[in-house]
């Protein structure tokens, strides 16, 4: 039986739409720096894996998705493609609902 909830949490991501939550710029959301990025649409085993162990369904409309991110600050470099993301849980382990930073 789904709680109410987990019913709203899906009703808010369903109601998203992916790659484009931020209108047709990205430039809002908490700007990260996240070890891989991927899309909830076709996620990898270990993006599976990272969302089910903080307990974060990963459903089609999330679009891009960051697993181990932390906060860009300052002059802080990223390795990898920064994002923008609205929702970020268990202290930067997946963010969701994420854009490109710089597009």
């Amino acid at each position: 039986m789904v709680n109410r909830a987990s019913a709203l949490f899906f009703l808010t991501i369903l109601t998203a739409s992916p790659h484009t939550a931020f209108g047709q710029q990205c430039n809002t959301g908490t700007l990260v720096c996240c070890q891989w990025i991927d899309t909830a649409s076709s996620p990898s085993a270990p993006t599976v894996g990272q969302f089910a162990a903080v307990g974060v369904p990963l459903v089609p409309a999330m679009g891009l998705v960051g697993c181990n991110c932390s906060p860009i600050t300052g002059s802080d470099s990223c390795p990898t493609n920064p994002l923008r993301c609205r929702e970020i849980r268990s202290g930067g382990a997946v963010a969701f609902s994420c854009c490109l930073f710089g597009t």
